[in-house]
């Protein structure tokens, strides 16, 4: 059981919450994103946040990936680039994960009932 985490998590969330400030001050994501990260990652321990961020990173790369074959196919690229692609779902998802092996790390969920 990891409690070293813990207090790291209160002393890094600052650095996130100023670095999603700075994201979203040039644009690169939008607030609601910056939002949904930092509240998750209020409940994930500071240990499984590269996890949260690889996890983020990979199925927000394959999202974008999809969106950009839809796009080439159906020749809907320039509205694409003005729409953006939405990056709720994969860090929902890495959420998801994060707070599951925050979970399971602190003996919270066991795999035998």
């Amino acid at each position: 059981m990891a409690t070293s985490g813990s207090a790291l998590s209160w002393i890094a969330w600052p650095v996130a919450f100023a670095a999603g400030c700075m994201l979203f001050a040039f644009r690169i994501v939008a607030g609601g994103d910056i939002k949904l990260a930092l509240a998750l990652l209020l409940g994930i321990d500071a240990v499984w946040w590269p996890t949260f961020f690889f996890i983020t990173a990979v199925s927000g790369g394959l999202l974008a990936i999809g969106y950009l074959v839809f796009a080439c196919i159906n020749n809907t690229l320039p509205q694409l680039r003005q729409r953006g692609i939405p990056y709720g779902v994969p860090i929902a998802l890495a959420g998801v994960c994060g707070v599951w092996l925050t979970a399971v790390d602190y003996g919270l969920l066991s795999f035998y009932m």
